[in-house]
């Protein structure tokens, strides 16, 4: 529970520093919308609980915060009419860096593993995650310094977490909710979609950074 404990609070910081160090993005921070996405990922990160175990299980998921926040802050973009604006880039190195240290504090707190596999009696899919994601991290960090893939780096990071997260699922030992499949993978296929609409709306429309 330390160890947890430690890895989380080192995500955490791993995530504001590189946001803030950074400096992703352009234009000052916009606190409304921050505090928008954060509420909406508080939210967020309860409901693949509750559809995997019922109103009121215990617990917090990134894949339910990554996409509460997401809709949180469009739905303040919409209520203040500043739909043709993006947030994303400011969050896009920090959100992947921290996640990957925080699975590997699920892994030493033993939970979100997988099933036994390959002669293990339980497969550490934490680690794999934690390592897909430092890998991202690293990678949308080159892309931004190379000026390539503006204004679509969070979608593109969080298209890649989904299909990665909807292959996983089949490692670990999630309840089937529907047709064979967990919640997380039923709420990946609903908004891989979603993700790749939006990639393709931002590179044909002019977006503007604000964050």
């Amino acid at each position: 529970m330390v160890l947890y404990a430690l890895f989380s609070m080192a995500g955490l910081y791993a995530a504001v520093l590189a946001s803030r160090k950074l400096a992703l993005g352009t234009g000052k921070r916009d606190i409304p919308a921050v505090i928008s996405a954060l509420a909406g990922a508080m939210l967020g990160s309860q409901v693949p609980l509750w559809l995997s175990s019922g109103f009121g299980a215990r617990g917090k998921s990134y894949l339910g915060a990554l996409l509460g926040g997401f809709l949180a802050i469009n739905l303040y973009k919409f209520l203040f009419k500043r739909t043709r604006e993006s947030f994303g880039d400011n969050f896009a190195v920090g959100l992947p860096l921290g996640a990957g240290f925080g699975k590997i504090g699920c892994f030493f707190n033993g939970c979100c593993g997988g099933r036994g596999l390959f002669g293990l009696e339980r497969f550490p899919t934490q680690l794999a995650e934690s390592a897909f994601n430092f890998a991202m991290a690293y990678i949308l960090y080159r892309l931004f310094k190379e000026g390539r893939g503006r204004n679509i780096l969070f979608p593109v990071y969080a298209l890649s977490y989904l299909i990665m997260r909807f292959f996983i699922e089949f490692l670990r030992t999630e309840p089937r909710v529907a047709a064979g499949l967990t919640a997380y993978q039923l709420l990946a296929l609903v908004f891989i979609p979603v993700f790749c609409l939006v990639i393709r709306s931002r590179t044909n429309v002019p977006v503007h950074a604000s964050v």
